[in-house]
């Protein structure tokens, strides 16, 4: 079976600043699991997905290159990363 676990959620704000009626919030939900198998993807026919297979001392590096730009990918491996660490000093 496949154990997804939270480890991390934070609401985003989207808007102008100074502009308080236009600022809308979004929960964001950052979860993992160690027990993927590949499987057929099922897009639709506008969606491609690249999948990319890489250590995670490797993306904290890219992140620290400036490789990975996205905030919310950061977002989610410097936080997985985090627990990692708090993992092995416990």
């Amino acid at each position: 079976s496949q154990m997804v676990r939270e480890i991390l959620s934070y609401y985003q704000a989207y808007g102008r600043q100074g502009e308080a009626a236009s600022f809308r919030h979004e929960l964001i939900g950052i979860y993992y699991t160690e027990e993927l198998t590949p499987a057929k993807q099922h897009l639709d026919p506008d969606e491609f997905l690249n999948v990319e297979v890489h250590p995670l001392n490797e993306l904290i590096e890219m992140i620290m290159q400036g490789k990975i730009q996205d905030a919310k990918t950061i977002a989610a491996l410097l936080a997985y990363n985090t627990k990692k660490m708090q993992e092995k000093q416990s």
